[in-house]
């Protein structure tokens, strides 16, 4: 490498290295001291220059065909609250830096090129850093990314029907290092299959297929599937299948009845008109994008619609002109819902002061099983892959079950926002009218019969709108 400047100057040149074993450095053909310093996933080398207009700097390494870099050996899934173990391959343990707080430094120990810690309970993907020394000559930091999840998890599950029968299908996964030997029982829809199954460590279990004894406790939307095991394990996952009741030819129908709450007490916004208020506070000139301020007009439109030339937008929402009774009938298995007839029907929350942040709707109802969600949210790009709001079910017993409202994940925009069509990823959309207008439709299974007090929506995130058309709770005969 060559550096030129047009006055003498002294340069401190800062240099990736390419391998830890240096034989020299030499600037204009002369040997020069440098320096090696720790950086992330490699060392720096650092050279002073003595004063010049030109540098040519020459660095030679021992044996350029053998590399010396220390290499990292670890798992990239970890347990909660197990041990985890790693190794360095060419290089020697110094020290861990743990920024995000996810290792148990007390259950901690470090021998030359291994060591073992213990990993706290916080699930997601982190990054702890390993300062490895090489040889005796250089230092660097190696980062160990890896995601936190449970010891063991359900995986790949779902329903498999056939002649009018149901079988619950999964596989269990090990995220542990250690070999797990798991005797309990496997329950859904009023189901017990005693299940045991030896998983080595880091690997997933063959599949577990079993028949459901009764096809008609199976419901559309979320299904509750738990394991029982050893030493009071519990692991639960849902396995989602929204097209049952044509299935199973609506078998669900003999097994449940319905509540379906009245929100009519409650309700604080035509649906229609969502996009004819000027929402407060406004949000500031940004000028996202062109003339745009913001990402969302005062009319809580996202900018796609307001590029359109629609300063507001009323829908036509033919789906709910329905007649024959109190009662919506859902596209999705003929789900009830009771929306209420007025100049009102939704319940909206919001950051903005134009509805309340949170809501809670009283529901009273004795052995529920599982309940429906008939949701309408205005959100946007910008509030892609957060947590825009989450509904909380309270039971009567003071525990909670909580489900978040993520955009994409489980809910949209409710007129789509310049897609050619509804984008949530889970859930059931129902269609509501013209101009893209739907709903998300959504379900929490219980497990098992529980006294449920009340229900709360919350929004979370500025710049949401998010409204409850419906509420429906499942008991069984």
């Amino acid at each position: 490498m060559v550096i030129h400047s047009e006055k003498s100057l002294a340069y401190d040149i800062r240099l990736i290295a390419k391998d830890t074993k240096i034989k020299s450095v030499k600037i204009n053909g002369s040997a020069v001291d440098y320096s090696l310093e720790p950086g992330i996933g490699h060392p720096w080398l650092t050279i002073e220059t003595p004063e010049g207009k030109k540098a040519e700097v020459e660095i030679t390494y021992q044996n350029p065909n053998k590399k010396h870099m220390p290499e990292l050996k670890a798992s990239a899934v970890g347990a909660i609250d197990e041990a985890y173990h790693f190794s360095i391959k060419k290089g020697k343990i110094v020290r861990l830096h743990d920024p995000q707080g996810i290792l148990d430094r007390k259950q901690s120990s470090i021998k030359n090129s291994k060591a073992s810690v213990v990993l706290k309970n916080k699930p997601g993907a982190h990054t702890f850093f390993v300062l490895v020394e090489s040889g005796g000559e250089s230092e660097m930091w190696l980062p160990v990314n890896l995601n936190l999840k449970e010891p063991l998890e359900i995986v790949d599950g779902q329903l498999v029907i056939k002649n009018d029968e149901a079988f619950a299908q999964f596989a269990i996964e090990n995220n542990s290092q250690e070999n797990i030997n798991l005797k309990g029982t496997a329950q859904i829809a009023g189901t017990d299959f005693p299940l045991h199954r030896m998983i080595k460590a880091n690997t997933t279990s063959d599949l577990v297929t079993f028949k459901i004894e009764n096809p008609s406790m199976l419901t559309p939307g979320e299904n509750l599937l738990t394991i029982y095991g050893n030493n009071k394990q519990e692991i639960k996952t849902n396995i989602v299948n929204w097209e049952l009741d044509d299935q199973l030819s609506g078998a669900y129908h003999n097994a449940y009845q319905s509540h379906s709450i009245d929100l009519s007490s409650l309700v604080n916004q035509d649906l229609a008109n969502l996009h004819q208020n000027k929402y407060t506070p406004p949000q500031p000139e940004l000028f996202y994008w062109d003339n745009i301020p913001s990402t969302v007009t005062e009319y809580g439109l996202n900018w796609w619609q307001y590029r359109d030339g629609q300063d507001k937008v009323k829908p036509s929402l033919t789906k709910l002109d329905y007649e024959g009774g109190d009662h919506f009938k859902s596209d999705m298995g003929g789900i009830p819902f009771l929306i209420t007839k007025g100049k009102e029907n939704a319940v909206f929350t919001s950051l903005y002061d134009n509805f309340p942040d949170k809501v809670e709707i009283p529901v009273n109802v004795t052995g529920g099983n599982k309940l429906y969600f008939f949701l309408t949210v205005a959100t946007n790009h910008m509030q892609s892959r957060i947590e825009n709001a989450k509904i909380t079910v309270n039971l009567e017993d003071g525990t909670q079950e909580i489900l978040p409202l993520t955009n994409p994940e489980n809910i949209d925009d409710w007129l789509k926002e310049n897609t050619s069509s509804a984008y949530a990823q889970s859930g059931f959309i129902q269609e509501l009218g013209d101009g893209g207008a739907h709903g998300n439709i959504l379900s929490i299974d219980l497990g098992k019969a529980k006294d449920i007090e009340s229900v709360e929506l919350q929004t979370l995130s500025n710049e949401v709108l998010a409204g409850l058309l419906g509420l429906t709770v499942l008991e069984q005969k």
